[in-house]
């Protein structure tokens, strides 16, 4: 039984709800933040029953290993499905999705920077996996896969009921990042500053902007005039 594991994963869950706070009310955020900041309370309550159930339910013994290979394939699967496994997945993506929070909170007030800044050139950096939605919604499904598990003796369904709403409305949340910002090109580069400005640099070399509109760069630059509203 995975005591623990939970333990840990508790913990850290915790804390990604005080950093959930420190970020929920930063202007900008795409709205899959607020989803997930309402399904975190569920997410803790779950572990807190699992964690209470992993006091009462004695530890499983494990099945010797077989010398069958068709009875070690069986062993294989059923271990790559165990508990510890799944919590150690979900407590991964747990902490991606901290680093996220504490990133967010750290720099928008310290660079007076807009928070959907932060995060976009984060995703940028990391990869599209790294979506708060596409992390969240990992987490979720492996705590549905570790509380099905066999070891829970079928006591958490109404758990795995909520948990599973709970992939359902995220599923529902538009994306956090539009596709297009997502597929541009490597070397592709987006800022958004006040008043709206977008500085776009493409290709090799460097692209300084400083206030004052001074700039510099090691590559061609274009600049052109908008029309006048």
């Amino acid at each position: 039984m995975p005591k623990h594991e939970i333990r840990l994963l508790s913990r850290d869950v915790n804390a990604l709800i005080e950093e959930n706070d420190m970020i929920k009310n930063l202007s900008g955020l795409p709205e899959a933040f607020q989803e997930i900041g309402r399904q975190l309370p569920t997410v803790q309550s779950t572990l807190q029953r699992a964690k209470t159930l992993a006091e009462d339910i004695p530890d499983v013994q494990e099945t010797p290993q077989s010398t069958n290979n068709q009875a070690g394939d069986i062993q294989s699967q059923d271990k790559a499905e165990a508990p510890e496994i799944l919590l150690a997945n979900c407590k991964e993506k747990v902490k991606k999705l901290s680093e996220i929070f504490e990133k967010i909170a750290g720099e928008s007030g310290k660079k007076n920077e807009f928070a959907f800044t932060i995060y976009q050139e984060y995703v940028t950096k990391h990869g599209k996996e790294h979506q708060v939605e596409i992390l969240m919604g990992g987490v979720l499904k492996d705590l549905i896969d570790t509380i099905a598990h066999r070891v829970f003796q079928g006591k958490m369904k109404d758990e795995v009921d909520q948990l599973e709403k709970a992939r359902e409305d995220l599923a529902k949340v538009p994306p956090s990042l539009p596709s297009s910002t997502l597929d541009k090109k490597p070397g592709a580069a987006s800022q958004y500053g006040d008043n709206n400005r977008q500085y776009n640099h493409f290709g090799k070399g460097d692209m300084k902007n400083i206030q004052g509109h001074s700039f510099q760069s090691n590559g061609a630059m274009n600049f052109g005039r908008g029309v006048p509203l």
